[in-house]
Formats: structure tokens, C-alpha cells, sequence
């Protein structure tokens, strides 16, 4: 890489505190409720894990709860949120109610673990804490992420990073905190940037770098468990780039190495509650078996987690999420596609058109708008089917998500340009694409919701940054400028 590519202290500067005016200013739109979806005390995912960390700091352990413990831990994590409570703490805390919570196998506890963090450090709700630490993370990847776009040159590195910093998918699940996801793209960004100093480096300082990705590869486990085998989608790049298998094999194997160990912690937690080594969690037969069900099946599946319980509890089973449960939804979901493999295939290629130009929200709120995107799937009808038989009626209900979908498409095909015109870089771009590929394979295969990709769009965000230089240069050709 020649120098006069990389960036200077101030332009990389210049990003950063960009971002966090960026996310500042998304924030404080999105919290004005003005055509966008105000932030609410409603219980969201996100939301139900910070309580999970509440639960931690009173002494309940790492738990799902249910019924009566479940409304123990919301009513308790009210009370924290309304500055009733200051400080839950294993002394001030109220007993669970017995038999209607069990430990947590369904969800890493990187969200958690941060709430508990703290608030147990600076007392109160850990909500803006955790938004904060996702917003700092999210502007040091920026920086990282225009140090590694220089592969190809700064104008593209500098195009690829404001749009990085600028996009609304990103914004929302960062600042506004829509899932708790937020501190994954950092994570993600950190682990190329460390393969390709690997790459750049002498023996020993490579097996540092390489080891380092591993290690963010494995702290992104704690928050969502799909980008720990991306090394394998690495793999690739890696031979194409050294030329050399021996290389990318020994580099690949230690990346998995360190985030096993990263990941050792949480496994030998599960370990010890219910004798198997989980690194992941317990929810991945239950996913692929849930993922039957997400279109029109001859096995009369409809995805839910009320159903997938139901079913668990029918089967003997406390419910979906535990250990054992797991192993009986990995033997139906065997059953079902040794049934049908067609219609397992036939499901898998109808997820294809949404990974290639995927629909995110990013929290536009249309006032006129009486029907949510949720809405329009929760009947568990054919997903082109309505758009077939009304075009126009759902282009104007769901304009803010066609316009992500073609945003996302045009990227994907900037992304093949580069393939096609850029054959010296091809390897170092697999490395860089491999988050976004990795999840994709994995979700096209299970099941798919557009927030499970969010994390690692930033891949994208080059193949759209591309294209913008070529047109650019295009147009600076035809003008006559150099």
C-alpha cells in the first residue's frame, strides 16, 4: 500500500467526529418523533436484555424468564428506569418467583453483561450508556474502515466512509439502539483491518494480527453469535492473496482458536448448567426449523416463538430455547426436509432476492401509513405475491423500504464491478466482504429478517462508493477535467 493513500491524523479525525455529530443529530430527529419513529418505553428485544442485566446486578443470574418472573423482572426494571430504584444490587433485591425463570441459552450476553456494567458502576438506567458506548465504537469504525478502503484509493476510501456514516440502517440500530446490535460493525470493521496488517506484516507480528482479529471476531459472539466463522468465508481471500493454502489454512485455524478462547467464558458457563459446551447459544435448530415456516410449506409450519414453544412444551420440553429442546427441533427439522428437500430448496432460493436487495427500516415513521412492513407478513403469505396483485399501493406504503432495496441492489452490483475491473484486488476484497457474505449464506439457510445483516452492510457501502467514482470520473472525463 503506498503512502500516498493513507490518510492523515486530521482527515481520520475529521471522520470520527463527523460520526458522532452524525449520530447526535439522527438521534435527537428520531427522539423528535417528526417522521420518524419516536423512542418509546415499549419492551423490545434490546430492551428485555438490559433487564436481563438488571437481573444480573440483583443476584437472579443470566436468565429467561416467564409469567410471574418475568413480570418481576419488567416491574423491576420500571422502577430502575423511573429513578424509583437507584442501584439493584443482590441485598436490595426482591426473590424471583420460583419455577417460571430458567438460564438463558437463547441469547449471548454481551448486552447484558454491559448493562449490568453500567449500572452498577454509574447507578440508573443503563440505556443511554450502552447507546453511547455504541455510538463511540461505531466512530472509531469509521476511522477504521477508511484506513482499509484505501486497498483501492482515498477518493473511493473517503466516498465508502461518509456513506458508512451517513447510512440511515446503521443509524438506527446504533443510535436509536432497534436491536442490540449496535457495537457489532466495530467489531466487524476491526477484525479486517486487523487481517489486513496481518497480511502487511512479518511472521510474528502476522500471527498478532491474525490472532487479534480472532479476539474481536470473538467479542462480537458475546452480542451475536453468525460472524464468529467468518474466518471460513476469509479463507478464500486469504489464498488468493499469499498464494500460499499453508498460509491461509494456519491463519484461518488460529482466528477459530482465539475466538473459542475468547468465547470460553459463556461456554463453560453453559457447561456447567447443562453439561454441553455451547459457545453460540441453544436457539440454532430451533432457527433452521423456524426458518421452514417463514413462506407457504407443505409441512403447515408458521414461524413464531409462541409456536416454536408451544410445540417444545408439547414435546416435553420447558421450553424452545433449552438444550434439550434443541435436540429435538434438530431431528424435525431433519424429518421435514428428508420429506420435502424440494420445498426446503424451493424456501432457501426465495430469501435470494432479499439478501441481494434487502429492505431495512431506518426508522421513518409515514403517519398515513396504517399498515406496518410486520403487518404485511404476518399472515404467512407468499412474500411477492400482495406486490404482484398491488405494485403501486405498496410502493407507497413501504417507499422508505424500496428505496433500502434498490439502494442496497445498486451496491451490489458495484460491488461485482469491482470484481470485474479490479482483478488485482480480488482477494483482498473477499476478505473485506466475507462479514456480509457470511451472513447472508447463514440467514439465506435459516431464516431471514433484514436486522440480522445490518452489522457487516458496511461491505456494501463499497460497492455503492464505486460506482459513485465511476460516474464521477466519468463525468470528469467527458468535461475535459483531469
Amino acid at each position: 500500500m503506498t503512502q500516498d493513500k493513507q490518510f492523515k491524523f486530521h482527515n481520520l479525525l475529521f471522520f470520527f467526529l463527523l460520526s458522532l455529530a452524525v449520530h447526535l443529530t439522527y438521534l435527537a430527529w428520531a427522539s423528535s418523533g417528526f417522521y420518524f419513529h419516536k423512542p418509546g418505553p415499549e419492551l423490545t428485544l434490546t430492551k428485555g436484555k438490559i433487564y436481563n442485566g438488571y437481573g444480573l446486578a440483583a443476584g437472579h443470574g443470566y436468565c429467561e424468564y416467564y409469567n410471574d418472573a418475568q413480570n418481576h423482572i419488567i416491574n423491576l426494571g420500571h422502577k430502575i428506569d423511573s429513578g424509583e430504584i437507584e442501584k439493584v444490587g443482590p441485598d436490595s433485591a426482591k426473590p424471583l418467583p420460583s419455577h417460571t425463570h430458567y438460564p438463558n441459552f437463547r441469547h449471548p450476553p454481551g448486552t447484558s453483561l454491559l448493562a449490568w456494567a453500567f449500572h452498577r458502576t454509574f447507578s440508573g438506567p443503563a440505556d443511554n450508556y450502552i447507546r453511547a458506548f455504541n455510538i463511540l465504537l461505531n466512530s472509531f469504525a469509521a476511522v477504521l474502515l477508511a484506513k482499509i478502503c484505501t486497498i483501492l484509493n482515498r477518493k473511493i476510501a473517503t466516498l465508502t466512509t461518509l456513506l458508512y456514516i451517513f447510512c440511515l440502517p446503521v443509524l438506527y440500530h446504533t443510535a436509536y439502539m432497534a436491536s442490540s446490535t449496535g457495537s457489532l460493525p466495530f467489531f466487524l470493521i476491526a477484525s479486517v483491518a486487523a487481517v489486513f496488517k496481518g497480511l502487511q506484516a512479518n511472521t510474528l507480528r502476522s500471527f498478532f494480527w491474525f490472532a487479534l482479529a480472532g479476539f474481536s471476531l470473538g467479542l462480537s459472539g458475546y452480542f451475536r453469535s453468525d460472524y464468529i466463522v467468518v474466518p471460513i468465508f476469509m479463507l478464500p481471500g486469504l489464498i488468493l492473496v499469499k498464494r500460499n493454502v499453508l498460509f491461509a489454512i494456519s491463519r484461518t485455524a488460529l482466528m477459530a482458536v482465539v475466538i473459542a478462547l475468547t468465547l470460553l467464558p459463556w461456554a463453560y458457563r453453559n457447561h456447567e448448567l447443562c453439561g454441553r459446551w455451547i459457545f453460540t447459544s441453544a436457539i440454532g435448530p430451533a432457527a433452521f426449523y423456524a426458518g421452514l415456516g417463514t413462506s407457504p410449506n407443505p409441512w403447515n409450519l408458521v414461524t413464531s416463538d409462541q409456536n416454536l414453544h408451544a410445540e417444545a412444551r408439547k414435546a416435553g420440553f420447558t421450553h424452545a430455547w433449552s438444550p434439550l429442546a434443541s435436540n429435538y427441533f434438530k431431528q424435525r427439522f431433519r424429518q421435514c426436509i428428508s420429506e420435502h428437500p424440494s420445498a426446503w430448496l424451493k424456501s432457501i432460493v426465495s430469501k435470494i432476492p432479499y439478501a441481494l436487495a434487502t429492505p431495512y427500516y431506518w426508522g421513518f415513521n409515514w403517519p398515513e401509513r396504517k399498515e406496518t412492513y410486520m403487518d404485511f407478513n404476518a399472515e404467512n403469505l407468499d412474500r411477492f405475491a400482495r406486490f404482484r396483485k398491488h405494485p403501486l399501493d405498496m410502493l407507497m406504503k413501504f417507499a422508505d423500504r424500496a428505496v433500502a432495496a434498490i439502494l442496497v441492489f445498486v451496491s451490489f452490483t458495484g460491488v461485482i464491478l469491482i470484481f470485474i475491473q479490479k482483478p488485482i484486488s480480488r482477494g483482498l476484497l473477499l476478505i473485506f466482504l466475507a462479514p456480509h457474505i457470511c451472513t447472508i449464506v447463514m440467514h439465506v439457510l435459516i431464516h431471514w429478517e433484514s436486522r440480522y445483516t445490518v452489522p457487516s452492510l458496511f461491505c456494501w457501502n463499497l460497492g455503492l462508493a464505486w460506482l459513485i467514482y465511476l460516474i464521477s470520473a466519468r463525468k470528469r472525463k467527458i468535461a475535459g477535467i483531469t
